[in-house]
């Protein structure tokens, strides 16, 4: 047992060594320059490479080892992709009845935050707020879909960022 989890790590690192920098650079560009979630991505692969080093062949070429991390890689981003878009989907609902209801204290309380938020992001919910669709304000923010699906990703986390700083003073 303890020979086979020596024998995992030990290919792991070796796999590791080699692919790091390219790891790296595509969940980089995936993140859009973030080096913040760059790194959480890169650790989710390392992860995701350490569990499924037993798929691949010991004896892979290094063309094939490339194109295996790229794989799991490609995955673990594809993961990420879909529960950001399940999340996306639960804070437009979440904006959406908050919204609707106006006497009600969470939707003062959302409209209160948005004034924190910087006026790229105010403008782009509002746009959101006032009826318009993702492709909507994709197409006028000359943007793709998924870029302002993440963008909503990013002004919730913003949101409540700013919520708990609030409220922790």
């Amino acid at each position: 047992m303890m020979r086979d989890l020596l024998n995992i790590y030990g290919r792991f690192e070796a796999l590791w060594s080699k692919y790091r920098k390219w790891v790296w650079y595509w969940c980089y560009t995936y993140a859009r320059g973030d080096v913040d979630i760059a790194g959480d991505f890169s650790q989710e692969v390392a992860i995701a490479i350490m569990g499924n080093i037993n798929s691949l062949n010991i004896d892979a070429s290094a063309r094939a080892e490339f194109v295996w991390v790229r794989k799991v890689t490609r995955t673990t981003l594809g993961r990420h992709s879909r529960s950001a878009k399940i999340e996306l989907t639960q804070l437009t609902e979440e904006l959406e009845r908050t919204i609707a209801e106006e006497n009600n204290e969470a939707a003062e309380r959302v409209k209160e935050l948005m004034a924190y938020l910087p006026d790229k992001d105010r403008q782009f919910l509002q746009m959101y707020l006032d009826g318009y669709s993702y492709s909507d304000i994709a197409a006028k923010c000359e943007m793709s879909d998924g870029a302002v699906r993440q963008n909503f990703f990013r002004i919730k986390q913003k949101i409540k960022d700013i919520d708990i700083k609030i409220n922790e003073q």
